[in-house]
């Protein structure tokens, strides 16, 4: 079960933390500089500048601006790339699947996706395989076969065989960014030319870097991507468990509103009959109208899988939009489970920017943190001094 976090105290040296809506890149991305969007990522930039703002990075951010798309788009693909790393630089909010604490901590390491996919991804792996390659190629005897366990001797093979071990693309076990394999990084590394920490930095570039990282995607265009197979399978028990709430919910609204058909149908009938007759029965229909209208709470069991995944604290967003949009006040739409994404951020950050339709539910259901929604971009430059001030003056506040 994922532990509930407890606020910390922000003193009035750290940065406040803000969390972008999709909608927010895109609007800053494409504005002109004389308009009033270039004016607010003026305002934002210069805050991100001066290090008194901090944005991050997320998963459904990145894939919600990047998008597969065909290569006509490419180049607008990058340029939006590029424009997420300039606001946000190497700060980057924890996937769901890394939750500690009950927290998706703000890192300055980049990381946006699963660290268990990172991890996978490492020089560790990559020297096994070309060991494995090795030693499949080499027609030698047993003490050769032997010899070639020591690292030493592995090394040598390269270096006397660099032409035919070195590695390309196509030799790799899964994709890596253009440069890494066109300057060698990884033979350069096993033959002790460059350090692990510079192809360990080359490396991750693909994974901390958006620009990098759709370079990467993009090569799958048109045929099976694996790096979408890796990823989504850390994101499927979060939709599973949503899609489960939602088809619930769903149910018991159209029972509810079969209840009510029922309803009306006997208070037409009453209305037909003498006063004396049919005021018991208006009365009891009221009495069934209001038990209806009643908040409608999550089932015991949907709670019990929601928690599991998330945690109380981030439940009670989802479980707002669930009341929204059951009893008709939010028009459900097919974007609500990114959106429900986007809300997990919003114990972890000061300002929290999301649709202001769901941003609407969320307020009005009265849920924890309230007071960090921005309902609107143009609001968020006189927020964001608004809270420096704050904190400036009362020496920190608990986050």
């Amino acid at each position: 079960k994922a532990a509930e976090g407890a606020g910390r105290v922000v003193s009035a040296s750290d940065p406040i933390i803000v969390y972008l809506d999709t909608s927010d890149y895109v609007r800053l991305y494409t504005a002109a500089d004389d308009s009033d969007y270039g004016n607010i990522r003026s305002s934002l930039l210069s805050f991100v500048d001066s290090r008194t703002v901090r944005i991050g990075l997320s998963f459904p951010i990145v894939f919600e601006l990047l998008q597969d798309c065909s290569p006509e788009f490419l180049e607008d693909r990058l340029a939006r790339a590029n424009f997420l790393e300039r606001v946000c630089g190497a700060h980057a909010f924890a996937h769901l699947a890394d939750m500690r604490d009950g927290r998706l901590h703000l890192s300055d390491d980049g990381i946006w996706m699963p660290r268990e996919v990172v991890r996978r991804f490492n020089l560790s792996g990559l020297e096994k395989e070309l060991t494995k390659r090795i030693r499949s190629d080499t027609r030698g005897n047993r003490k050769q076969r032997r010899a070639l366990s020591r690292s030493q001797t592995i090394r040598d093979v390269i270096r006397a065989n660099r032409d035919a071990f070195d590695l390309s693309a196509s030799d790799l076990p899964f994709p890596f960014p253009d440069e890494f394999v066109r300057e060698r990084y990884f033979t350069r590394y096993l033959l002790r030319e460059i350090t692990e920490a510079e192809a360990a930095a080359a490396l991750a570039r693909w994974f901390t870097e958006p620009s990098v990282f759709f370079q990467v995607w993009f090569k799958y265009y048109g045929q099976p991507n694996l790096l979408k197979s890796l990823i989504d399978n850390h994101i499927d028990k979060f939709f599973s468990t949503i899609q489960g709430v939602v088809d619930a919910r769903a149910a018991v609204a159209t029972k509810r509103e079969e209840l009510m058909q029922k309803i009306r149908v006997m208070e037409d009938a009453a209305r037909k009959l003498p006063f004396a007759l049919s005021a018991s029965i208006l009365n009891k229909a009221k009495e069934l109208r209001r038990q209806l209208a009643k908040r409608l709470g999550l089932q015991p069991v949907e709670l019990i899988n929601l928690y599991s995944t998330i945690g109380r604290e981030r439940a009670q967003f989802m479980e707002a939009y669930f009341e929204g949009a059951t009893r008709g006040a939010y028009r459900s739409k097919r974007s609500d489970l990114v959106d429900m994404m986007h809300a997990m951020y919003i114990p972890d950050c000061d300002l929290w920017r999301g649709d202001r339709g769901f941003s609407d539910v969320l307020i009005k259901n009265n849920v924890a943190y309230k007071e960090r929604i921005v309902r609107s971009l143009e609001d968020l430059p006189a927020r964001i001094s608004d809270a420096l001030s704050r904190k400036s003056s009362f020496g920190g506040a608990p986050r």
